[in-house]
C-alpha cells in the first residue's frame, strides 16, 4: 500500500454521514518520526480522518494503515500502538477520579510495567506541572489542565504513533509551549510518528508536513515553507497615518483578496497577479492614481504565514471575502445597542473565593466601563474562570464585594440573569438536542416566545452562518461549529453584558 517506508498511509479515503459527505478522497502518508498537521476550517473533515485512523470511525472507502497494519480490517492490532486523544477539554477522562487516579486507571487499562509506568508518570507530571494536584478531582480541573491530564494518559505507554484531535484546545500559551516540547522531545528521543489537528496556524508551523482541508478534500498540502513560497510577493504591509481613506481605497483595488487590519498598520493579501506583473507594482501604480504616494503608505514586502496561505485558499475572490465579512460587521454595528453610557459594567472591591485552604480568587479589585472589551489573561488554574463565575451569581463569593449592571451580586442575583449572557469554558449544550433546538430553549428560559424567539433565532443563525448546523444535534458537531452555537445561545435575548470563557477555543 502506497510507500512502504510511511508510517502512516492513507490513500483514497472517504467517509459520509448518511447524505452528508465528511471526507472525500483524502490521501497523505507520514514518515517515521515526522510530525504532520492537520489543518481547516470547522468541519473540514481533520476529526473524521483521526476517528477513522484510530479505528473509531469505519470508512466507506480507501484504504489507511499504520506500521503496515490494515486499520480497518484489524482495528484492535493497532491500538497497542497508538496513543489517541480525542477532540474536546479531557473527553477521555473520567471526572469523578482523581488525577492520580485517572493516571493509574489508564496504566491497568495499558497493563504498563510498574519500572517504566514509575519513569514515565514522573517526568509527565513534571513537564505539565500537574504534580500539586494529584489529588483533584478531574471534574474540578480548568479545560487547560484536563487537556494535559489527557495528555498523560495518552503518552503514558510510550505509543509508536500519536493521534491527536486538536490537542491544545483551551491551553494557555504557557502551557501549549510545554505541550510541542514535550512533543519534540519524544519524536527526537523516540521517533514516535504524529498526526495532529489544530485551530492554531501558528501550531501549524511547528510540523513538518501540513496537509490543508476545506469541505472534506485537501485543497494544499506540502512544508510549511513550501506552502507559504506559493505567495512570494503577494503579501504586502502598509502603515499610514489617518487611515480610513486610505484603506477605503485599498478596499476599492481589484487586485485584493483580503485585508487585515490592526491599528494603522495593515496586512494585505493580493490576489495572483497577471504574468509578467508583480502585485507591489500594481498596487502602488494603483493607490497613486488615487492620490496616494508609496512614501505616505510605507509600503512593505512581507514574509508570507501559514494563516496567509489559510486565506489565500479559502477566499478564490474578493466577492468570497467581502461575503466572509458581512456577518462582523453586523456585529460590530450592534456592539453598544442596550448598554447604558457612563455606567460602570463591573466593579469590584477585594473579592475572593476559596475552596478549604486553597485560594482560587484573592483580593481582586476591578472597574470596568459599559462599552468596554475586558480581558482576563493568565494560565491555566490562574482563577479566569473562577472570577467569571462570581460576578455571573454562579460561584459563592468568599469575601469582598461585586457590582455588576448596578446590581449588588450577592443580592441581587435574580434581577441580573435576564440582563447578562454568561458562555462558559465548558460548553452548557444539551448535545442531545438539534442547534436551534438548544436556541429555542434557552430563548424560553429568557422569557422570549413565538414571533420575537423565531426572528431572533433566524437572525443569530444567519450572523454566525449555521444554517448548514442548525438541524443537526449538537453532539455531532466539530468543536468550533458547537463554540458558535453556545455564544448564539448567549446572546439570544440581547444582553447588556456579555461574559465570555475562552470563547475561541478551538476555533
Amino acid at each position: 500500500m502506497g510507500d512502504s517506508t510511511a508510517v502512516i498511509q492513507v490513500a483514497g479515503l472517504a467517509k459520509r454521514y448518511r447524505k452528508t459527505t465528511a471526507v472525500k478522497d483524502v490521501s497523505f502518508t507520514v514518515e517515521k518520526g515526522q510530525i504532520l498537521g492537520l489543518i481547516g476550517p470547522d468541519g473540514a473533515g481533520k476529526t473524521s480522518v483521526i476517528q477513522c485512523l484510530s479505528g473509531v470511525l469505519s470508512a466507506n472507502q480507501g484504504t489507511l494503515s499504520i506500521a503496515g497494519i490494515d486499520c480497518l480490517a484489524a482495528p484492535e492490532k493497532i491500538k497497542g500502538l497508538i496513543g489517541y486523544m480525542p477532540q474536546g477539554l479531557g473527553l477521555n477522562l473520567y471526572n469523578s477520579l482523581s488525577v492520580d487516579e485517572n493516571i493509574q486507571f489508564f496504566r491497568e487499562l495499558r497493563a504498563i510495567p510498574e519500572e517504566q509506568y514509575q519513569r514515565n508518570r514522573e517526568r509527565l507530571l513534571e513537564m505539565t506541572r500537574l504534580k500539586p494536584f494529584l489529588d483533584r478531582p478531574a471534574e474540578k480541573l480548568s479545560g487547560g489542565m484536563r487537556q494535559k491530564l489527557a495528555l498523560i494518559c495518552t503518552l503514558l505507554h510510550l505509543p509508536d504513533v500519536l493521534l491527536l484531535d486538536e490537542p491544545t484546545t483551551g491551553v494557555d500559551p504557557i502551557s501549549r509551549r510545554d505541550f510541542w516540547e514535550i512533543i519534540h522531545d519524544i519524536v527526537s528521543e523516540r521517533q514516535v510518528t504524529v498526526l495532529l489537528s489544530t485551530a492554531y496556524l501558528d501550531e501549524a508551523e511547528r510540523c513538518d508536513s501540513i496537509v490543508m482541508m476545506h469541505a472534506g478534500e485537501v485543497i494544499a498540502a506540502g512544508t510549511p515553507q513550501e506552502l507559504a513560497a506559493e505567495l512570494d510577493d503577494r503579501v504586502l504591509q502598509v502603515s499610514a497615518t489617518g487611515p480610513e481613506p486610505v484603506l477605503a481605497s485599498i478596499r476599492e483595488w481589484q487586485g485584493l483578496q483580503s485585508l487585515d487590519q490592526v491599528g494603522e498598520r495593515c496586512r494585505i493579501l493580493c490576489l495572483p497577479p497577471a504574468a509578467g506583473t508583480k502585485p507591489s507594482e500594481a498596487f502602488t501604480d494603483y493607490m497613486s492614481s488615487r492620490q496616494v504616494s508609496a512614501q505616505a503608505l510605507d509600503l512593505q514586502p512581507a514574509r508570507p504565514s501559514l494563516e496567509d496561505v489559510f486565506v489565500a485558499h479559502m477566499t478564490a475572490s474578493r466577492e468570497d471575502a467581502s461575503a466572509e465579512e458581512t456577518p462582523r460587521a453586523v456585529a460590530a454595528s450592534n456592539r453598544h445597542k442596550n448598554i447604558p453610557e457612563r455606567e460602570s459594567a463591573v466593579t469590584t472591591r477585594g473579592i475572593s473565593c476559596h475552596f478549604g485552604d486553597f485560594k482560587a480568587v484573592d483580593r481582586v479589585d476591578l472597574a470596568i466601563d459599559s462599552g468596554e472589551i475586558f480581558g482576563l489573561l493568565g494560565p491555566n488554574g490562574a482563577g479566569k474562570t473562577t472570577l467569571i463565575k462570581m460576578l455571573c451569581g454562579l460561584q459563592r463569593i468568599t469575601s469582598g464585594t461585586a457590582r455588576v449592571l448596578g446590581c449588588d451580586v450577592l443580592t441581587g442575583k435574580k434581577a441580573l440573569r435576564h440582563r447578562i449572557g454568561y458562555m462558559s469554558q465548558k460548553f452548557s449544550l444539551y448535545r442531545d438536542l438539534s442547534a436551534r433546538e438548544n436556541m429555542a430553549l434557552y430563548g424560553g428560559l429568557f422569557g422570549l416566545a413565538n414571533r420575537e424567539l423565531e426572528g431572533r433565532i433566524g437572525e443569530l443563525i444567519g450572523q454566525f452562518q449555521l444554517d448548514k448546523f442548525s438541524q443537526r444535534r449538537v453532539g455531532s458537531l466539530p468543536l468550533g461549529m458547537r463554540q458558535r452555537v453556545a455564544l448564539a445561545c448567549a446572546l439570544l435575548h440581547q444582553p447588556q453584558l456579555l461574559f465570555l470563557d475562552e470563547p475561541t477555543s478551538g476555533v
